[in-house]
């Protein structure tokens, strides 16, 4: 075992070195104190720095989740109204395809689209080559896209298949009918020639009848004129006057009268001002009224022609009855005349006689025959009149109804197309707010990376902590926090080194602050944040 042996010197320098390293260490650990505090205040702020980010996130959070959650509804309110404009969209569609495969097996309905029937349907049914059906199905139909122009430049379809076959089937009929009156008419001239000639003129103003029948298509204005005029004409006519049980000249009065029991009145303006100039041009006319009023197809000239040929031609048929009675008389004188000279033909001309006779009363039944013929032709004219002004109406109608349904396309396809529009909005939106939660979820993701630096400071600063208080365990020189508020101590101190002191305490009063902490703080073995309220009078 070895002895220590310390000489006097060594032993005089231990407390001397003890004081050095103690005093080097009180310096490194104030400045490590100084450290761990500014560490520790950067931890706090940091701290406070994570909790606001962590509300504003969370903020942020629900405000684009409660905007996702609205896009959403609009969304699905915006698809539920688009599937619904979709399905009408899709009948309409269906509609026009079973239109254009029903007019494929009329020809006359090809012709009129100028097209034959074969090459219609060829190019209607057909599919491309390769596909795997030659007709397309229902769906696929109902599915296919057309272009608003082409739907626009096709034909208005207003009338159904079966309403145009049984006019079709209606028209042959009559058209027969015709043709058998005709034939039965062409025998009968062939048996009476004399009525010939006016039978063709009469067929011929019948023609001419019904075709102004057909094509007068006049606007409201003009069938209100008319009609005024009409029952003008009619009451001016002592035969219809007495026909519609109105006195003549009296048409003014059934528009002025309320209380008129004449049936077919017009019922009177609704708001008119009593005693006002009267204008059929602008007096509204109920539907029903004129639904119930008798239908005018004629014109009083063309009635007034009528009975002028009625009269003509039994005026003709009194002539020739006269002319054959005049040609018998004469055929009588020239025979009683001759009877003295020839007694032996008186027998012979009385047989021509009574052959003369029976001819004109053949002639007689012939031309009734024709009359007959004339009315119930004229009855079937009249008959099939109605029927084209009865399909004109349901013309009419069919049209306005389809005007209608193409104004409600026109606004589901503004509705599909506004639909369209927000719905790319509103995908617009969510991948803007998706970006957006991809980038909050990275500033989230570097929050949590700072937090997480954050909680090693805190444990980094806690061991610290513990490293501190077990140091100041083991330093006698380091004394516990005092209230410093009541007590007060102030020093004195003279001018050492030359410098403009004066300047330094007015201009920087901070630095000459922070090194009197320093000073005093190492020369009092406190720490420097034990120290407070330092101030500076100068006596110069």
């Amino acid at each position: 075992m070895k002895e220590c042996v310390l000489t006097k010197d060594v032993v005089k320098r231990i407390p001397v070195d003890a004081k050095i390293t103690r005093y080097e260490q009180k310096q490194k650990l104030a400045i490590t104190a100084s450290h761990f505090l500014d560490q520790y205040a950067a931890a706090i702020s940091t701290r406070i720095y994570a909790t606001e980010l962590e509300e504003r996130l969370f903020l942020i959070q629900h405000y684009l989740v409660s905007a996702l959650r609205d896009a959403q509804a609009d969304a699905v309110e915006q698809n539920q109204r688009l599937a619904a404009s979709l399905q009408e969209l899709e009948a309409f569609r269906q509609k026009r395809h079973d239109a254009k495969k029903a007019r494929i097996t009329e020809p006359e309905l090809v012709d009129a689209d100028s097209m034959e029937p074969n090459r219609r349907r060829t190019s209607s049914c057909a599919a491309p080559r390769g596909t795997p059906s030659q007709h397309p199905s229902r769906s696929e139909v109902a599915h296919q896209s057309i272009d608003p122009a082409t739907i626009a430049k096709e034909p208005l379809y207003a009338v159904t298949i079966d309403e145009y076959k049984a006019k079709d089937t209606a028209g042959q009929r009559a058209a027969a009918e015709v043709d058998r009156m005709v034939d039965e008419v062409e025998y009968m001239t062939d048996e009476v020639q004399r009525l010939t000639a006016e039978l063709e003129d009469a067929k011929v103003e019948a023609g001419r009848l019904a075709e102004e029948l057909v094509a007068k298509d006049e606007e409201l204005k003009a069938f209100r004129q008319k009609r005024h005029d009409a029952k003008k004409a009619r009451a001016s006519d002592p035969v219809l006057a007495a026909a519609d049980a109105v006195a003549p000249c009296s048409v003014h009065a059934a528009y002025a009268t309320p209380n008129s029991s004449r049936k077919g009145a017009a019922p009177p303006f609704v708001g008119a001002v009593p005693h006002q100039a009267f204008d059929p041009i602008t007096m509204p006319v109920s539907p029903a009224v004129v639904a119930a009023e008798p239908l005018y197809m004629a014109t009083a000239e063309e009635l007034q022609h009528v009975r002028d040929v009625a009269d003509q031609l039994a005026e003709q048929a009194v002539q020739g009855a006269a002319a054959r009675e005049a040609e018998v008389y004469d055929a009588m004188s020239n025979l009683e005349g001759e009877l003295d000279v020839a007694r032996a033909r008186i027998a012979q001309l009385e047989d021509v006689a009574v052959a003369l006779k029976m001819q004109l009363s053949g002639a007689e039944e012939a031309g009734k025959k024709v009359t007959d013929a004339l009315e119930v032709a004229e009855k079937e004219r009249q008959q099939l009149c109605d029927d084209l002004e009865a399909a004109l109406d349901e013309l009419e109608l069919k049209k306005e109804e389809y005007d209608q349904l193409l104004g409600n396309l026109e606004e589901v396809q503004v509705l599909l197309e506004a639909s369209n529009v927000a719905e790319r909005n509103a995908l617009e939106a969510l991948e803007q707010r998706n970006r957006n939660m991809v980038d909050l979820q990275g500033d989230l993701a570097h929050a949590l990376v700072v937090s997480k630096e954050n909680e090693n400071l805190r444990a980094q600063l806690e061991a610290k902590e513990r490293e501190i208080h077990k140091l100041k365990e083991h330093n006698e020189l380091w004394t516990d926090p005092v209230d410093t508020r009541t007590q007060k101590v102030t020093h004195r101190f003279t001018k050492i080194f030359e410098g403009d002191w004066c300047r330094l305490v007015r201009k920087r009063p901070e630095a000459l602050k922070a090194a009197f902490l320093i000073d005093s703080s190492n020369a009092c073995h406190v720490p420097g944040d034990q120290i407070g309220f330092v101030d500076f009078v100068h006596d110069w």
